[in-house]
C-alpha cells in the first residue's frame, strides 16, 4: 500500500509554496471580477437612466405630433379664412363680372336671392373651377350647365 501512495505524496515545501501561488491568483482574480462586477453594475445603472430618456422622449415625440396635428388643421383654417376675407376684400364690382375668376362668380352667386345658392356653395365653386367658369363665360350657364355641375333641384337651379 505505501508504494502506491508514494506516487501522491508531494513534499511539504512544495505543497505550500503551490497553495500561496495559488492563493494570490486567486486574489488576483477576485480583484478582477470585483471591478468587472462594478463595470456591470454602472452599465445596468446607465441603461436604466437611457430607458428612461427613451420613455420620455418618446413621451415628448408624442406630444409634439399632437401639435403639429392641430396646428397643421388650425393652418387650414385660416388659409380657408384668408382666402374667404381677400374675396370679400375685393368688394365685387358687377360692372366689372367679365373679369371675374370662378371664385368671384361663386361668391356672387351665392350673395343674389336671399343666399340660395349658399348651400350648394362648395359644389358650384369646384364645378366652376373644374369647367373654367368665370365671368367672361357667365352669361353661358344655365340650369343645364348647373344640373352638370351638381345642382340637381330645378328650382334651385331656376332661381
Amino acid at each position: 500500500r505505501s508504494s502506491h501512495c508514494q506516487h501522491f505524496v508531494l513534499p511539504l515545501s512544495e505543497i505550500v509554496a503551490s497553495g500561496a501561488k495559488n492563493e494570490n491568483e486567486f486574489e488576483s482574480k477576485c480583484a478582477h471580477c470585483d471591478t468587472l462586477t462594478a463595470k456591470l453594475d454602472e452599465c445596468r445603472h446607465e441603461i436604466a437612466n437611457l430607458k428612461k430618456k427613451n420613455v420620455d422622449l418618446g413621451n415628448m415625440m408624442l406630444e409634439l405630433q399632437e401639435n403639429e396635428q392641430k396646428l397643421t388643421m388650425e393652418i387650414e383654417s385660416l388659409r380657408a379664412e384668408n382666402k374667404r376675407l381677400k374675396r370679400s376684400k375685393l368688394q365685387l364690382e358687377e360692372s366689372e363680372f367679365l373679369q371675374w375668376d370662378a371664385d368671384q362668380v361663386v361668391d356672387w352667386l351665392c350673395s343674389l336671392k336671399d343666399g340660395v345658392y349658399r348651400e350648394h356653395e362648395e359644389v358650384l365653386r369646384s364645378g366652376f373651377i373644374k369647367n373654367s367658369i368665370n365671368g367672361s363665360v357667365l352669361h353661358l350657364v344655365n340650369s343645364a350647365e348647373l344640373n352638370l355641375i351638381g345642382i340637381a333641384s330645378i328650382s334651385d337651379r331656376a332661381a
